[in-house]
């Protein structure tokens, strides 16, 4: 293995137990710090989805075409937490801004900024899909005939 690979395998598997860790706690199965959640438990689920998907990145070869498939899927679940917060973040926890704004006029545009994100992020999750299709469809074509 090369040393440079060594740090993105550490990686991969601290992501991993990471995001088994986030799902247990949403779950309920590991005691969590009992603060009020603003976020609904799917989207906690979808985050640790998103955290495991990146930790298989780190650990697979890059060349595979399941990485581009695997990164089609975290695009995806990252682009689905963007678009809840566009739509459905409880309002007030979206701060920060431009400080000539008012309140409301900054929060509408949190939203618009994490809409705009997801709309990014989906659509490169549908280039790293068609990536995955292509990069499956040359390894067929080279292929041994039986």
């Amino acid at each position: 293995m090369p040393a440079q690979r060594r740090p993105a395998k550490l990686w991969g598997w601290l992501c991993l137990v990471m995001g088994v860790m986030l799902i247990l706690a949403a779950g309920g199965w590991i005691p969590a710090e009992q603060t009020p959640q603003q976020a609904p438990t799917i989207v906690l689920l979808i985050t640790a989805v998103v955290i495991i998907i990146a930790g298989c990145m780190l650990l697979l070869d890059a060349r595979q075409p399941l990485n581009d498939l695997l990164a089609a899927l975290l695009l995806a679940g990252m682009g689905l937490i963007g678009a809840w917060a566009a739509l459905f973040a409880p309002p007030g926890s979206i701060s920060g801004g431009l400080p000539l704004l008012s309140s409301q006029a900054n929060h509408t545009l949190g939203r618009l900024v994490f809409g705009l994100g997801a709309l990014i992020t989906w659509a490169l999750a549908i280039y790293a899909l068609r990536l995955y299709r292509k990069g499956k469809a040359l390894n067929s074509q080279n292929r041994p005939a039986k």
